[in-house]
């Protein structure tokens, strides 16, 4: 899947879950369409995957938890 490796793919069956930053949203599209992709639902992270993200950008930083 290329650079969808980088937004933790959760694969079901045939459906993908991809925890894309939303500076990158509009580049995810394009590369899902050049995949043949046939349905698209974005939507906002929740708070649990919101405050997962911030802790896993401050450990990638080494910045203590």
């Amino acid at each position: 899947m290329g650079r969808a490796e980088q937004w933790a793919p959760r694969w079901e069956g045939d459906r993908v879950e991809l925890l894309v930053p939303p500076s990158e949203v509009v580049e995810a599209l394009r590369e899902l369409l050049a995949l043949g992709v046939a349905d698209v639902i974005v939507e906002e992270a929740g708070l649990d995957e919101a405050f997962l993200d911030l802790y896993r950008n401050g450990q990638a930083e080494g910045a203590a938890p």
